[in-house]
Parts: structure tokens; sequence; C-alpha cells
């Protein structure tokens, strides 16, 4: 194939499905791309743990992945067209922070070269021998053969082994109606022991740890700080660190979690134009495709102000503690024993994570 001697645009797709369910399976979460929301109102996206998040911001490794996979194959210094609005991205990005071993590699997938039908075919081929899925994505890619193709998946499937307790639905700050699952006072003793405690303050200051039947550990925290979710997961393992109460999720305390589930397609131009030395000719790339679908719920079903929390506190035993996710939280999604977690989000408005309910 003849390679005109002119900057190819490179499109960039992205693919990430993290699926945490109790009782049924959660399918259709790739639908036809008529249907697909064009960020739907939900969250947007950063690419980077060391980019500074937003208000309701999520981040997944396959990008870093991908940049590293590409990067191992050229001198990054050789990077052009870097302008003063993506410098400290790619800054962020070389720094490989994340690596593929904190990543099973059962889990992610990715390939790149020219948009031809044949690397279409095989992309699809490969998605579904690994994770059987199929990706509309690449049905919107002009397989002309001109243009530099990437694509990057990330896919889990996550199970507890005990099901959850369906809770009241209640409000989230100032949003009513929140469906929430969690555990009860004196609730199953089972159920509490897939629930582990980092640190417990106060019921605004805590974190938390949910066990899957993989090796995925779901960790779910009010009050850590931190401008990038880099910063805010180191300080949830300072504080875990320095904790010395109780690690036992004890049958005197409450969990009680938001029911997460949306569908959030969006395209992003923040590295747009930059040039990378992918062949002999340098690639330049286009826009960015992120398709995300993430569901957590326990799956069988008021923020309350200040007096009223103090007012039940009073009611309960003077042991228990309330994990309660009725305000602003990050959750973040980590493989058992390994340094960084893969998938990370920050709740600030919990209507922009239940779009899909």
């Amino acid at each position: 194939m003849k390679k005109n001697l002119k900057l190819h645009r490179i499109l960039v797709a992205l693919l990430t499905i993290l699926v945490i369910y109790i009782g049924i399976r959660y399918s259709g979460f790739l639908t036809k791309n008529a249907n697909i929301p064009r960020n739907g109102g939900t969250s947007s996206i950063v690419l980077s743990l060391e980019d500074n998040f937003k208000k309701n911001d999520y981040w997944s490794a396959n990008f870093n992945l991908l940049w590293n996979a590409l990067t191992d194959e050229m001198d990054s210094e050789n990077i052009k067209n870097i302008s003063s609005k993506n410098k400290k991205l790619i800054d962020n990005l070389n720094k490989k922070t994340f690596t593929k071993t904190n990543l099973k590699s059962d889990a992610y997938y990715n390939k790149y070269g020219y948009a031809t039908e044949e690397l279409k075919n095989a992309i699809a081929k490969d998605l579904k021998k690994k994770f059987n899925m199929n990706s509309e994505i690449i049905d919107n890619v002009d397989w002309n053969g001109e243009e530099y193709y990437m694509y990057s998946a990330l896919y889990k499937n996550l199970k507890f082994k005990y099901k959850f307790q369906n809770l009241d639905k209640e409000m989230f700050k100032n949003k009513d109606g929140v469906a929430y699952f969690g555990l009860k006072k004196n609730g199953n003793k089972k159920i509490r022991e897939q629930i582990r405690v980092l640190y417990y303050k106060d019921i605004n200051n805590f974190a938390i740890k949910l066990i899957t039947t993989s090796d995925d550990e779901v960790i779910l925290s009010r009050g850590a700080k931190g401008n990038n979710f880099l910063e805010v997961y180191q300080n949830i393992q300072k504080n875990t660190e320095s904790y010395d109460g109780s690690l036992v999720f004890g049958k005197n305390d409450e969990l009680k979690v938001p029911v997460i589930s949306f569908h959030n397609y969006e395209e992003i131009d923040d590295l747009n134009g930059v040039e990378l030395p992918l062949t002999k000719e340098y690639e330049k790339i286009g826009k960015i495709i992120r398709d995300t679908s993430f569901k957590l719920d326990a799956r069988g079903d008021k923020l309350m102000d200040k007096d009223a929390i103090a007012m039940q506190e009073e009611l309960l035993d003077k042991d228990t503690r309330l994990f309660y996710l009725t305000s602003d939280f990050s959750l973040f999604i980590i493989e058992k024993n390994k340094d960084l977690p893969y998938f990370a989000m920050n709740v600030t408005d919990i209507g922009k994570f239940q779009s899909d309910l």
C-alpha cells in the first residue's frame, strides 16, 4: 500500500467496560451507534492519573497502556506539535505511572496500524475471542487505509459473592430518589466479611474496600483530598497506614452506597494535532473516542443535614460507624496486591452517574 507523503491522522478509540453486579447479568452495555449518548449529560474523563480532575470526572488505564505501547516503539522526545494546552498532559503520560504490571493482560487489549479492512477484521476477531464482545466504535471509522488507527479496550466483569441489601431510596446531597445498596446494622455476617475497613475518622472521612470473587477490589472513600486521582489514592493509603482503629466491619456498622450505572460516549480533542513518529512519516493524532460503560449495584434494589446526622448518631450504639456515601466521594478499582488502581471516579453529582437507571 502506497502512503501519501503527508501527515496521516490518527484516530484513537478507547473502550472501557467495568460491570460490577449481583444477582442478574447486566448486558446490552454497548448499544448501536444511533443510540449511543454523546456524553449524554454524564461525566467526562481525564487521560492520566496525574491530570487535575474537575467534578464528576473518571479515569481508566487503557489509554495509558496504549500510550506506553506506542512510546516504547518510538523516541518520546521526538513528539512534535506540542502546544501549551497539551504539554502537561503529554508530560504526565510520558511518566508511565501506570504500567501493565498493574493490570492482568487478559483485562485489556490494544492494536494499531493503518485503517484497512484487514485491521478492522483483526480487531473484531480479537475482541470476540478475548472478551466475547463487539465494539460499535470500529463501525464509525472510515477504513480507507489512509489514516492511522489506534484501538484500546479494557474489560472487567466483577461479582460480589454475597448480595448486598437493597436500601430505601434517599437523597444524595440535594438530589432526591437516589437508589442505594449496602448493609444495615446487624446485617448478615457473610456480607460483612466482604467489606474491609481501611480507616474511619467520622461520617465525612473514611475509606472502605469491597471484596469481589476475583482479585479485584472496590475502594470507596469520603473526605480524601487531592487535585488528581493519584493524590487522592495516595492520601487514602497514608490514612490507612496510620489508622489504629478496627479494620473489621462490625455488626453495628452500616454501609450505604449509591447505585451507579452509566454509558458515556465522548470525543476528546486534548491531543488533537500532536504528531508521533510511528512510521517512516509522522502520524497526527485526531480525535480520541471514548466509550465507557459502568455498573455498580447490589442487584437482587436523604442526605441528612448536619443536625439530623448528629441526632442519628446519638440513637446508635457508641461503637457504630456510618459508612454513608451520601455526598461527594471517590471510587477506585484495583487488582489485589497491585500498586495502583486501574479505574477511578470522582462523584459530586450522582445524577451524572445514574443515567442508565
